[in-house]
């Protein structure tokens, strides 16, 4: 069964790369802990309201199938460090510069206990 998949391949470019992590607690910590709660407090909505704000604002993509487009939003729970990372510094950014809230950075010494 392997070799004949594997001759189902042949011609085609193959890329294999390291898996990224999930998101770390540090990441969920900042967001959940610092950042949504002040965008929270300063518009009224709730943590998850705000969430799915920026969801939407920064997390949009699309997909053609039979000849219609749907449109989806990638959430924290389908994002590894990397994306996650990308994701929260847009947040946080859109945040200090469009909406003119004051932000602390991460605090880099803190340490999650599992």
């Amino acid at each position: 069964f392997f070799k004949k998949e594997l001759l189902s391949w042949e011609g085609k470019e193959i890329e294999i790369k390291k898996v990224q992590g999930s998101k770390t607690q540090k990441q969920l910590g900042y967001l959940f802990g610092v950042v949504l709660p002040i965008v929270s407090g300063h518009t009224g909505f709730t943590t998850e309201e705000t969430l799915h704000v920026f969801y939407e604002r920064f997390n949009k993509y699309h997909k053609e199938h039979g000849g219609k487009v749907y449109e989806f939003v990638k959430t924290l729970s389908g994002m590894g460090v990397s994306e996650a990372s990308e994701f929260i510094n847009k947040v946080v950014n859109y945040a200090r510069s469009d909406m003119g809230l004051i932000l602390p950075d991460p605090d880099p010494e803190f340490v999650y206990n599992d």
